[in-house]
């Protein structure tokens, strides 16, 4: 999906929030799924989506299927996105009125310092949630069916 795009930052963070809750939701699926053929550490339906998606990678490398490759390194590229959603969400969007384009994102950490941010990169990572939702939905999460299918009927 392409966003129309404009230089409010603003509306490129209310992006970032929706896409990433659909990716949510695909992750939340998935978890749901799995918990039904695989055993579950942490069985709360309230943990975190974090928590969720690491037991999900857990699942796919004790699976161990060459298969699951994508669908492993698209979870990880999950992983990495929703931390950057994170820092984003979480974090203080500052803005210098002399120059509204030198906004800088400091983090809620102390342990990490403040970076540029613009609506362009914003908006990139909206893109990036939007587009990975819709890999892991229509591809990966078909994959992932058949391989267990192929291993409970086995």
């Amino acid at each position: 999906m392409k966003i129309k795009r404009d230089n409010d930052i603003i509306r490129a963070v209310g992006w970032v929030a929706t896409q990433s809750s659909q990716l949510e939701v695909e992750i939340e699926e998935i978890a749901n799924f799995l918990a039904g053929v695989f055993d579950r550490i942490d069985n709360d339906p309230n943990s975190n989506v974090g928590r969720k998606l690491e037991w999900i990678k857990s699942v796919v490398r004790e699976i161990d299927s060459n298969e699951l490759k994508d669908f492993s390194d698209a979870l990880q590229r999950a992983s990495e996105l929703l931390d950057q959603r994170n820092k984003l969400i979480h974090g203080q969007i500052y803005f210098d009125e002399l120059q509204p384009s030198k906004m800088q994102l400091r983090p809620n950490s102390n342990d990490q310092k403040p970076s540029r941010v613009t609506p362009e990169k914003v908006y990139n990572l909206a893109e990036s949630l939007w587009t990975l939702q819709l890999d892991i939905f229509s591809k990966h999460a078909m994959t992932l069916l058949g391989v267990i299918k192929d291993r409970t009927n086995a």
